[in-house]
């Protein structure tokens, strides 16, 4: 029995992992008769236990010539092992394939290893097939295998297929150093493939710089999702990550300048004017282009201009001006017209008139007429306020030589000039001219007013009588009105015509009881009666008008004061002085002028609730110098109160009543806007056209305008308007408004059912637009929606999905969940609907009956 003991000793050895033991008991059976067969495979498996692979690889081959059908396999699987832990993968591998024909199914980890072998030989199609075969649920193995079947895929040119692969292994924490490349391939993958509009690419990114913030691709991480954004134009994140790269390469330092400049201009078209600033500030920190550099500092102009600036934007527009790519931009001529206006608005007139002659001084350009024509008029303008009237005559005939809409101001201001001339005749012509050619001109009122003082000047009193006249008849909402009536009552005076003056004089007070020239008719009552020696008269008349002398020279007295405050800029004692002032003389003279000061000073405090009843009861009053200024803060306040209706009437009677352009213009924005709010839609529409025909209209109003027309036609149900108001609007700007245009255009495809229209259009917002966060959300849940009429659901349910986990917007995030849900809920309907119903079959007592009888003849049988 000494052979069988010492092998089931050896054996047992063996077993117990005392490989030494084992390996000198198997050897003195070598030549054994029965038991010398075993031995070989007992010595390779021994030199493979301890790791003696070169051993394995020098004993074993001879080993599967003679080995049996059982043997043979396990010896192959042995060697090759072997070869794989020696990294000789090539070498390992027709060991391997031995095993993989021999056995009926190979584990996990045999599939993995045989494709890591062909991995690691470049045989990347037969790795795959090995991966897979590895790949079942979340463990440490199908991580590894899902991140080489990536690397395969990338090999094989399948990047769609690698980047699932590289997803699915980034998602999976057995192996950090695994997970955390896997997230950057993937990432790089998704940004290579465009994939889902560049939105996977951006969350992988975002993802992997927020789990690893310290890793040493941190800065390449930045960069790929600084060309993301640059590529789809997201200008607004671009520069959150490029901000965040320590180290800018040249190349950087040029993107940031371009992500910077674009961002600006976004805001900018968006009326985020001070940070548009902030942002052209950022493009100059870096100034590597030349033509950057020049907008930059122009924009930064028009920003301050806009936000009445007016000294910050002179600097910046002469710093474009110094740049050396300002000559070959188009605004170049245009800064100086720019700068001119700015130094306009700071009154300083020389100044002005230097930049706006540095204009008109440089050839024209075809179309600029109208600001040609306004240039030599504001140099006229200029001129005149300085004093200098002949030079303002001059260029108002040049401003009268290029025709425009304005030209009847150019008339008006001209006649002004050449009164103070004392041309009297000229500035006669001048304003006839006026009356007879722009009989619908804001100035009409002020021409006739002026020409009437004209006559008088010549002393045409009969002319002038019948002129102050048409003020009164033909404009009784015209604040000369007043003005008019206190002239003609003194030119009667003057004639010796008392009777008709007092009339006259007594008229103001009754209509116009608060202003300032029932003040002056008291007056010049008091004058005639006492010259006539009627002063008894005068007192009665002053008894039946409750109108107490020292009452009003103390009323006078307590206004005056509040008044002088107020003109020396302390709002904050003049406010209460007039609330004193109103409080003391609930009817007084001053009682308007009160009111409308103390609104201003409340309005510049931003007590907006307190100032608005000073401005309506300034704008219920008689037509009067606040007037205009009055309905328009009472508008704008009410507006903000989200009172549409109440604004709506103030804008309306605006429009009615105003003198000045500017607040025509005012007015009927605020008509469009409070119309809209109120979902008076057809008035919106009435407004929006009215407002788009203004002459001095800024490319925002009208883009605003064509987007009002096409919400309200929207909302009317008259699509083919929308639709084309949408398309007008979408084609002007690329600012949120044409964000928001775009997609109601893709909603009104969706809607007729063209959904591979509306795709498009989708796909051009997220293209176009990335900045306008809300917009792209929405369009991404319309494309959901656009994906279920086309009976994808797959496609629709992952991209609400990733509304639900990327967007910050509570309400669109419910939106998605609430379609998300509606989907899962119609696949499960779908699917219930398949199975069939269980019908309840009734017993049947006699058929049992039979089968018992079947059964017992059976059994007979």
């Amino acid at each position: 029995y000494s052979a069988p003991a010492t092998y089931y000793y050896s054996h047992i050895a063996y077993l117990n992992k005392n490989y030494e033991t084992a390996q000198k008991g198997f050897l003195k059976l070598s030549k054994d008769a029965n038991f010398g067969p075993l031995v070989p495979y007992y010595i390779a498996q021994i030199y493979y236990a301890q790791g003696r692979y070169d051993d394995v690889i020098a004993y074993a081959p001879g080993l599967l010539d003679s080995a049996n059908v059982k043997r043979a396999p396990e010896i192959a699987h042995l060697l090759g092992d072997a070869y794989y832990k020696k990294n000789k993968y090539k070498e390992a591998l027709p060991y391997f394939e031995k095993y993989l024909k021999s056995v009926p199914k190979m584990t996990r980890e045999d599939n993995y290893q045989i494709a890591y072998a062909y991995y690691k030989s470049k045989d990347y199609v037969k790795a795959i097939e090995g991966f897979k075969k590895a790949i079942k649920g979340d463990d440490s193995l199908s991580q590894m295998a899902h991140y080489h079947l990536g690397d395969c895929f990338i090999n094989t040119n399948n990047k769609q297929f690698a980047r699932s692969s590289l997803q699915a292994a980034s998602k999976l924490n057995f192996d950090a150093d695994i997970k955390e490349d896997a997230l950057f391939n993937y990432a790089k993958l998704a940004y290579e493939l465009s994939y889902n509009p560049y939105q996977e690419a951006i969350s992988a990114f975002q993802n992997y710089i927020d789990l690893y913030p310290n890793s040493t691709r941190l800065d390449e991480a930045y960069k790929y999702l600084v060309n993301v954004y640059l590529t789809t134009k997201n200008y607004k994140d671009a520069l959150t990550s490029i901000e965040k790269i320590k180290q800018k390469s040249q190349d950087m330092q040029f993107a940031y300048q371009k992500i910077a400049y674009y961002r600006a201009v976004e805001l900018f078209n968006d009326k985020s004017l001070e940070s548009s600033i902030t942002n052209f500030d950022k493009a100059l920190v870096y100034p590597k282009d030349k033509t950057l550099n020049a907008l930059s500092n122009y924009w930064k102009g028009e920003a301050y201009y806009r936000l009445n600036k007016f000294t910050e934007a002179i600097g910046s527009y002469k710093a474009f001006l110094f740049e050396p790519g300002a000559a070959l931009q188009p605004v170049f001529k245009t800064v100086n017209y720019n700068l001119g206006y700015a130094y306009f608005k700071l009154n300083d007139y020389p100044n002005a008139i230097s930049w706006f002659r540095k204009y008109v001084g440089i050839p024209s350009e075809q179309g600029d007429t109208k600001k040609l024509n306004d240039a030599y008029t504001r140099i006229g303008d200029a001129y005149f306020v300085s004093k200098d009237y002949s030079n303002a005559v001059d260029y108002y005939n040049q401003a009268s030589k290029i025709k425009s809409l304005n030209n009847d101001y150019v008339l008006y201001q001209k006649a002004n000039a050449l009164g103070v001339l004392t041309k009297f005749g000229e500035k006669i012509d001048n304003l006839q001219t006026l009356i007879s050619d722009y009989p619908n001109s804001p100035y009409i009122d002020d021409a006739r007013y002026d020409l009437a003082n004209a006559y008088l000047a010549q002393n045409q009193n009969d002319k002038a009588l019948a002129m102050f006249s048409k003020v009164v008849d033909e404009y009784p909402n015209s604040s000369y009105v007043k003005k008019a009536l206190l002239k003609m009552a003194l030119t009667y005076y003057n004639q010796d015509q008392n009777k008709i003056a007092l009339e006259t004089y007594k008229r103001i007070i009754t209509n116009y009881p608060k202003s300032s020239e029932a003040h002056e008719a008291l007056s010049g009552m008091r004058t005639i009666y006492v010259e006539t020696a009627n002063v008894a008269e005068f007192e009665d008349y002053l008894k039946n008008q409750s109108i107490n002398i020292s009452a009003s020279t103390l009323d006078s007295a307590l206004y005056e004061a509040a008044e002088l405050r107020y003109v020396k800029g302390d709002c904050d004692n003049a406010s209460n002085d007039f609330a004193a002032y109103l409080a003391k003389y609930p009817n007084g003279f001053f009682k308007l002028n009160a009111s409308f000061y103390k609104a201003e000073c409340d309005f510049k405090k931003g007590l907006f609730t307190a100032a608005l009843p000073g401005y309506i009861y300034v704008s219920e009053q008689t037509k009067n110098n606040f007037t205009e200024k009055a309905l328009l803060k009472s508008g704008f306040i009410q507006y903000k109160q989200e009172k549409y209706l109440d604004a709506l009437n103030a804008y309306t009677k605006l429009e009615e009543l105003a003198e000045v352009p500017a607040n025509i213009m005012e007015a009927r924005i605020g008509e469009m806007r409070c119309n809209y709010k109120a979902k008076r839609n057809d008035a919106a529409i009435t407004a929006a056209k009215k407002l788009m025909v203004m002459e001095k209209a800024s490319n925002e109003i009208i883009h605003e305008s064509h987007l009002t027309i096409a919400k309200s036609a929207l909302a009317l149900g008259n699509d083919t308007l929308a639709m084309a108001e949408f398309t007008v609007t979408s084609n002007l700007t690329k600012s949120e408004m044409g964000a928001e245009a775009k997609y109601n255009i893709a909603a009104l495809q969706y809607k007729k059912g063209d959904y591979k229209s509306s795709e498009k259009t989708i796909d051009e917002i997220i293209k176009q637009v990335p900045s306008y966060d809300y917009w792209i959300a929405k369009s991404f849940i319309l494309w959901a929606d656009n994906y279920v009429a086309l009976k994808d659901n797959f496609q629709a349910k992952a991209t609400l999905q990733s509304i639900i986990e990327n967007s910050d917007n509570a309400e669109l995030i419910k939106e998605a969940q609430q379609k998300l849900d509606a989907i899962n809920k119609s696949e499960a309907a779908a699917e219930n609907a398949l199975k069939p119903d269980l019908i309840e079959i009734p017993f049947d007592t006699t058929r049992l009956e039979n089968l018992k009888l079947f059964e017992e003849q059976i059994k007979k049988q």
